[in-house]
C-alpha cells in the first residue's frame, strides 16, 4: 500500500505555529533538509492510497467547488514556459504562480473556514501552477457513519481530476481529509506528478491543520517542489512553505499571514528577503537578490 509520507505527527501538530512565530521567518521553522521528494517515500502516515487510486469506490460521494480564487492583480504568464525573465531573483513564471497560490488559499480560507463540523469533512487541493480542475479550493466528503466514534480510515473517492480520503483518528470526533490529483498534469508551463493536500479538524481546537506536498517543475526546468504547513482560523490563515531545490542561491521559504484583513510574511531566499507582503495580500519584489557564493 502506497502511503502518504509527511509524518502526521508533523504535517498536523509539530510544524503548527502561531502568527507571531511565522512573523520571523524561516528561522520559526524546522529548517531541516527534508525534500518533497523524501516526502513522496513511503512514511508513517495513516491514510493509505493503495492501488485503488485513479478508479472510484463506493466509500462516498464527493461534492464541492472547483475553480481558483484569482487575483486581480497578480497576473499570469501568457507566453510557453521557456521565458527567462525573472521576478524577485526567480522565474517570472514561477513568481506570479506563488502568489496566484496564495491567492487560492484565501479563496479556500474564506469558503472553509465556517464549514468544518463533526458530521461535515472537507478539504482542498491547491499548489502552485497546478490548474483546476483537478484543483479545487474546497471539497466536501459525505462519509457515512459520522460523527467519529473510533479509529477507522474510509475508502478512496474518484472522480476522474482527483481523488479524497477521510480518516477518522480516534480521537474523539476529530477527522483528517486526504485529496491528491489522479493523474499527471502536464500543461504548456507545469508538470505536477504528485501533489497532497492533508487537512485535520477536531472540535476542542478552532480551525483546520493542513500540510502540501508538491513535486511542481516548469517546463522551462525549475523546480518548484515544495512542503507546507499552515492553518485556517477563524479570520484568516498562515502558512509556511519551503522550496529546497528552487534557487541556486538558497533554499526559498515563503512565509504568509492573513489574519482580521491584515497581511504579513515574506519570500525569501535563505536569510535575504526577494520578496514581501503587501498590504493587499500580494508579493512584491524587494529589488534585491542574494549574491551567488563564490
Amino acid at each position: 500500500m502506497r502511503r502518504l509520507a509527511i509524518p502526521l505527527c508533523a504535517a498536523l501538530a509539530a510544524c503548527s505555529g502561531d502568527a507571531e512565530d511565522l512573523d520571523s521567518g524561516p528561522s520559526a521553522a524546522d529548517t531541516g533538509d527534508a525534500t518533497t521528494d523524501d516526502a513522496l517515500d513511503d512514511g508513517d502516515a495513516h491514510l493509505d492510497v493503495g492501488s485503488g487510486v485513479g478508479s472510484s469506490s463506493s466509500g462516498g460521494d464527493l461534492e464541492g467547488g472547483g475553480g481558483s480564487g484569482g487575483s486581480d492583480d497578480a497576473g499570469g504568464d501568457d507566453g510557453g514556459g521557456e521565458s527567462d525573465e525573472t521576478m524577485a531573483c526567480l522565474p517570472a513564471l514561477v513568481f506570479m504562480s506563488l502568489d496566484q497560490h496564495l491567492q487560492e488559499l484565501r479563496a479556500s480560507t474564506d469558503l472553509m473556514e465556517a464549514q468544518p463540523s463533526a458530521n461535515q469533512p472537507i478539504g482542498f487541493l491547491l499548489a502552485p501552477g497546478m490548474p483546476s480542475p483537478p484543483a479545487t479550493t474546497i471539497r466536501y466528503a459525505n462519509v457515512p457513519g459520522l460523527p467519529c466514534d473510533g479509529a477507522s480510515v474510509f475508502p478512496p473517492v474518484c472522480d476522474g481530476a482527483h481523488c479524497y480520503q477521510v480518516e477518522c483518528t480516534g480521537n474523539g470526533t476529530e477527522w483528517r481529509t486526504l485529496l491528491w490529483n489522479e493523474a499527471v498534469i502536464d500543461d504548456e508551463q507545469w508538470r505536477l506528478e504528485h501533489v497532497w493536500v492533508l487537512s485535520g479538524w477536531n472540535e476542542a481546537e478552532p480551525g483546520i491543520e493542513f500540510a502540501i506536498a508538491s513535486d511542481g517543475r516548469t517546463h522551462a526546468g525549475a523546480n518548484a517542489s515544495m512542503l507546507a504547513h499552515g492553518r485556517i482560523i477563524d479570520n484568516g490563515f498562515h502558512v509556511i512553505e519551503q522550496y529546497p531545490m528552487l534557487s541556486e542561491l538558497g533554499g526559498v521559504w515563503l512565509t504568509y499571514v492573513w489574519e482580521n484583513d491584515v497581511f504579513s510574511g515574506t519570500l525569501q531566499i535563505g536569510d535575504f528577503t526577494i520578496a514581501r507582503v503587501d498590504d493587499a495580500g500580494h508579493l512584491r519584489p524587494t529589488g534585491a537578490c542574494p549574491e551567488p557564493e563564490t
